[in-house]
């Protein structure tokens, strides 16, 4: 599939439309919704009665709230003849249905607030850690207090994670093959 167009609009409802059939074929029904951020900036989420939501998937542990989120920014190609959507920020969290605290929160920026120092692509939750120090105490806290770093992650590998770990009935039978394709389409935009 092309993943540019001649315009910013045209290429938001091209991605729409290509994340909205991957999430059809892999975990849920839900469509993805974009909103213009600006005149070069467009953001993508589930949405409900306009603000963003989650669709929620029923898993072998119980049914969990999934949130996808991506700012994508237009590019113009060097020949200034199309434009593409180029991520620059991506928010998927993870959480047990009615929790209101992401179990998981995987998240990106591309060009973090000045004087930022955190991991641009990590992992967050409200998940408890405990640990004993040198001394002998005793500390617990949350992965909320870290950026656990992550590398750049693509959104195929959260749908398998849900597939695959989490026991989410794929909604196709060549579930993998529509990750597998997706992924090879849009790997260009890993950078960053």
């Amino acid at each position: 599939m092309p993943r540019s167009s001649r315009a910013v609009r045209e290429a938001a409802v091209l991605f729409r439309d290509q994340m909205t059939t991957l999430l059809a074929k892999t975990i849920t029904r839900k469509p993805i919704v974009f909103i213009a951020r600006s005149a070069d900036s467009v953001q993508f989420s589930f949405r409900d009665g306009g603000r963003p939501a989650t669709a929620t998937l029923e898993t072998r542990y119980g049914p969990m709230d999934f949130y996808l989120g991506q700012i994508r920014d237009a590019v113009e190609s060097p020949d200034g003849r199309t434009i593409e959507l180029r991520t620059t920020q991506y928010r998927y969290t993870l959480q047990p249905h009615g929790m209101d605290d992401s179990l998981f929160r995987w998240e990106y920026v591309r060009l973090p607030a000045e004087g930022a120092t955190y991991c641009r692509h990590h992992l967050q939750g409200s998940i408890p850690i405990s640990f004993t120090d040198s001394s002998g105490a005793a500390h617990t806290t949350t992965l909320d207090a870290w950026h656990l770093p992550t590398g750049w992650l693509a959104v195929e590998e959260v749908l398998r994670f849900c597939i695959v770990d989490l026991g989410v009935e794929p909604l196709a039978e060549d579930w993998d093959q529509v990750l597998a394709d997706s992924h090879q389409r849009f790997q260009p935009d890993l950078t960053g």
